[in-house]
């Protein structure tokens, strides 16, 4: 069991009403309209927090989908879309502006890394034309090269990756398997840059995206490759939090039941075991959590529950529900004990 000091506690038993899970490169129109600067879409961005009538204590902000990164990095290509092309050559970094503009407000604020990422490149067609329709522009003119092509680095090592689901318009689709020594390699060194590079309290890893980690038949038998890479991200953030000496937090965004996530491959009672993150959140576009199942493999822990509301896409068959049953999911997950929503 991994020891943790008592400032890391102290941050770890704050008070978290609400945190809101900003998926803010998805988020397409502001990036590509030009009369907008970065410094101000980012203050656009954190507007919520500088009203009075609000309960959110923290931003974990999400910036990367699909394998390409908005911000400068080593390991990652940078995002085909035009408008960011054009900031990071004028030395621009998305991740910087909005991470100050939310410690400005006097919130902490996380990375929420995408473990797997989405389809070869998160850019569809049929997404941009939509939006485009919308706002009177052509978003198909903002993307450089093809929507759809395969990224590099998996051109490069195929055997790093196996079949994943096929995609309508992309066709077949490459997952990243973490069973291979290199990709669990890769993927640390792309947490490490934005744990090392930015002033956060802390990352999330986001396991409700972007799955399968393994191949569909070797899911379970492989599920100490993904937790020996869970270890190595938490004794990283680790020696961080050691080397700036102040606490550096971990979570990790899992399926809303231990058992759908036994079947993905994540041996969350090993991690809650071994102390291996902070905070699990429960959950992704489902109502329904499994608080049973995370009470029981927490018990003894200092480990905390937060579950997630997705308030963008279908839950449990829920299209925009009312503000009637949001308040009674909400109420419901408060009386089951979660510790923040």
């Amino acid at each position: 069991m991994i020891n943790l000091s008592a400032s890391h506690l102290q941050a770890l038993n704050k008070i978290r009403r609400t945190i809101i899970n900003y998926d803010c490169c998805c988020s397409y129109p502001p990036f590509i309209v030009d009369s907008i600067e970065l410094d101000e879409l980012a203050d656009y961005s954190c507007s919520l927090l500088d009203t009075k009538d609000h309960s959110v204590d923290s931003v974990w902000w999400n910036f990367q989908d699909a394998d390409e990164a908005p911000y400068p990095s080593k390991f990652l290509p940078p995002y085909r879309l035009k408008k960011y092309r054009k900031w990071l050559s004028e030395g621009k970094d998305i991740v910087r502006s909005y991470v100050a503009a939310t410690h400005k407000r006097g919130y902490e604020t996380f990375i929420s890394y995408r473990v797997s990422g989405g389809l070869e490149s998160d850019y569809r067609p049929e997404a941009f034309r939509d939006m485009g329709d919308q706002i009177g522009i052509s978003f198909e003119n903002q993307v450089i090269g093809d929507s759809f092509e395969m990224l590099a680095m998996k051109r490069e090592h195929p055997d790093w990756t196996f079949p994943g689901p096929v995609h309508a318009e992309q066709g077949e689709t490459y997952k990243w398997n973490f069973a291979v020594s290199e990709v669990r390699k890769y993927k640390l060194n792309i947490v490490q840059e934005l744990a090392e590079n930015y002033e956060l309290e802390g990352i999330e890893l986001d396991f409700c995206r972007g799955i399968p980690f393994f191949r569909i038949d070797q899911q379970w038998e492989q599920r100490e490759c993904m937790t020996e890479w869970v270890r190595s991200v938490r004794q990283m953030t680790l020696n961080i939090e050691k080397q700036r000496g102040r606490p550096f937090l971990l979570a990790a965004r899992v399926p809303d039941n231990v058992l759908g996530a036994r079947i993905d491959g994540l041996d969350l009672e090993t991690w809650a075991q071994q102390n291996l993150v902070d905070i699990f959140v429960p959950g992704a576009r489902s109502l329904d959590i499994d608080f049973d199942g995370f009470r029981r493999i927490t018990s003894g822990t200092p480990i905390k529950i937060y579950p997630c509301l997705d308030a963008h896409h279908s839950s449990d068959a829920y299209q925009n529900p009312t503000m009637e049953v949001l308040r009674g999911v909400i109420t419901n997950w408060w009386y089951q004990g979660a510790d923040a929503i």
